[in-house]
């Protein structure tokens, strides 16, 4: 009588089993897996002594698998960004940028402008190596208390307009790194503790009777007239250096009354109803005075020293490092 068994074998049992080997009995799995492009591939290898081996190298084979066939990435671990990577990157583009906007009227130029520089120095006091998502409100404290001394130092104090000017440089570098590097994309630059209410006059006004002592030391002398319309045409328009030393004669209309001046700080026109500016150019024009395309020859340097001059020569005190200057 032929007795037949009806139970099967549970399905997968088989793929982890023991088998015979030329050197004795190994564990091992015998196993069909999907691929990404839905065909199956068989994965057999009988090298283990233990069971327990045997399993958890299929489970590692099965975990590679699926996580493969779904696009399943291992997470990639994130580098972070150094003071010294962020100040880089912002320094790359911001030279650039300059030369970029270089142009044959540009009156004034440095490869490192102040500002840049100040970038570079607070780098040097934070730490190069130091990550940048360590930084806090009390580094800029820190700094500010670090600016002030390092002026007092130098015998030119600085006021809180000016080391707020380079803090905003700082925190420009940093908002671009955020822009720039995936390891900083949570993190957030952190508030400069100087705000406009804390700001002091950067400016002294001239008074009325101080401009006429100092309009007739320039008239004195014929070697400085070209300084004596410079500072005229500077009350007049209220222009800064360089906008009036770019200035050509075309950007002037007496009919209009109307003076153009353009700004590389803000790189913008701007069109001032001046008329008695307009005629004082035209008048300038006239006498053949200037250059064939500017209106002023002369660099920055030479307006502040017969300025300085002319001042003392009045006795009307001239200088950031002159008390009341």
């Amino acid at each position: 009588m032929k007795i037949v068994n009806n139970r099967r074998r549970p399905k997968g049992s088989a793929q982890i089993r023991k088998e015979k080997r030329a050197t004795g009995d190994f564990w091992g799995y015998d196993v069909w897996i999907r691929q990404p492009d839905g065909s199956r591939k068989r994965y057999r290898e009988f090298t283990f002594i233990t069971k327990a081996e045997a399993t958890q190298a299929l489970a590692l084979l099965r975990t590679n698998g699926w996580k493969s066939r779904y696009g399943v990435k291992p997470r990639e671990e994130i580098r972070q960004t150094t003071i010294k990577e962020a100040i880089e990157s912002y320094l790359k583009v911001a030279k650039a940028n300059l030369l970029a906007n270089k142009t044959d009227e540009t009156t004034y130029w440095r490869e490192t402008p102040g500002h840049l520089r100040t970038l570079e120095r607070w780098g040097k006091f934070a730490g190069l190596n130091r990550q940048v998502i360590t930084l806090t409100r009390d580094d800029f404290v820190f700094w500010i208390a670090a600016e002030t001394e390092r002026g007092k130092s130098n015998g030119r104090p600085l006021k809180k307009s000016s080391i707020r000017r380079g803090l905003n440089t700082v925190k420009a570098a940093l908002n671009h790194a955020v822009g720039t590097f995936p390891a900083l994309k949570s993190f957030q630059v952190p508030r400069s503790p100087l705000t406009k209410t804390v700001e002091e006059e950067r400016d002294r006004v001239l008074s009325d009777e101080e401009i006429a002592k100092i309009s007739s030391a320039l008239a004195r002398n014929e070697e400085w007239q070209e300084a004596l319309f410079f500072f005229q045409i500077a009350l007049i328009t209220a222009g800064r250096m360089a906008e009036l030393r770019r200035m050509r004669w075309e950007e002037s209309n007496v009919r209009f009354g109307t003076v153009k001046l353009y700004s590389s700080k803000t790189k913008k026109w701007r069109t001032i109803k001046a008329p008695s500016g307009a005629a004082l150019i035209a008048e300038r024009k006239a006498n053949s005075n200037g250059g064939g395309g500017r209106v002023l020859m002369q660099p920055d340097h030479w307006f502040r020293d017969i300025f300085k001059e002319a001042s003392e020569s009045v006795d009307i005190h001239y200088g950031q490092m002159v008390p009341g200057g």
